[in-house]
């Protein structure tokens, strides 16, 4: 409706139209609502009054078809432990610690949490909600740095793409990847790995 299956189908050599690799359009809008509340909170400091924030999802994907690039407008780099050294925090967890990538956003004043954190699939239930309880005074930050990348406690990552981090869909690790899709990429991209996985 939007024409963004169009666009981001574009150019690259499908038989049939394909959705995009990410929830771009969820992500748009959020951040934008987000914002919109805020700028209204922040009004009704100033001024006063009742404000109303809100965001059309459709209006958001149109919005976001401006913002097109080529396909290979941007060099794939695949994700590795550097990254993770880099960019990855630790998380305690009653399964262990969990190593996952930085928020992608950073305020100022509030610093970007999540303060329940990740369980296997199935064990909560489905009524469990977003936090253990929200506490009445800003909460402590509970991830860290990594210490296991930086320690190299981090063993047998495979050095490959994220299927969000290929705006053509090609990603090495998608949900609907086909074994013979994977290993063209993986030669194309980490040829040294497909090497060393044969030998």
């Amino acid at each position: 409706m939007t024409g963004v299956v169009h666009l981001h189908s574009e150019g690259l050599g499908l038989k049939e139209p394909t959705v995009t690799p990410a929830v771009m359009n969820d992500g748009i809008t959020g951040c934008l609502v987000a914002i919109s509340a805020v700028a209204a909170l922040a009004a009704r400091e100033e001024k006063g009054g009742f404000w109303n924030a809100g965001a059309s999802l459709s209006r958001c994907s149109t919005l976001a078809t401006s913002f097109v690039e080529p396909v290979d407008a941007e060099e794939y780099r695949p994700v590795t432990v550097q990254d993770l050294v880099e960019f990855g925090v630790d998380q305690e967890s009653p399964w262990g610690t969990f190593t996952r990538f930085a928020p992608a956003i950073e305020f100022s004043h509030t610093p970007s949490m999540a303060l329940r954190p990740t369980s296997w699939p199935g064990t909560d239930p489905d009524t469990i909600g977003w936090t253990q309880k929200v506490p009445e005074v800003s909460p402590k930050v509970p991830h860290y740095p990594s210490k296991l990348a930086r320690q190299g406690r981090i063993r047998n990552l495979v050095s490959c793409f994220g299927i969000e981090d290929r705006g053509d869909g090609g990603g090495v690790v998608g949900l609907v990847s086909k074994p013979e899709a994977i290993e063209a990429q993986m030669r194309e991209y980490c040829p040294a790995q497909v090497k060393e996985a044969r030998t």
